[in-house]
């Protein structure tokens, strides 16, 4: 399995966890990486998640941009 097939199914996982405690226990786990990013990155990254759901944007894939339907 390649490292790009890794990361699908491990961000697939965290998409459907209901459990908080799981995704709090995942959020400390890579909050160290976090600090490496710029600030304005982590700004933009908090207005992000405080946004309603219904108003974000679907992310793409490359695929999916290089390949339109």
């Amino acid at each position: 399995m390649s490292i790009e097939q890794k990361k699908l199914i491990l961000i697939n996982r965290i998409r459907t966890l209901e459990d908080e405690l799981i995704i709090d226990k995942i959020t400390d786990f890579i909050e160290p990486a976090g600090s490496e990013l710029p600030e304005a990155i982590l700004q933009l990254l908090k207005i992000a998640d405080a946004e309603p759901e219904e108003n974000l944007l679907p992310h793409t894939s490359i695929t999916d941009l290089l390949n339109p339907k």
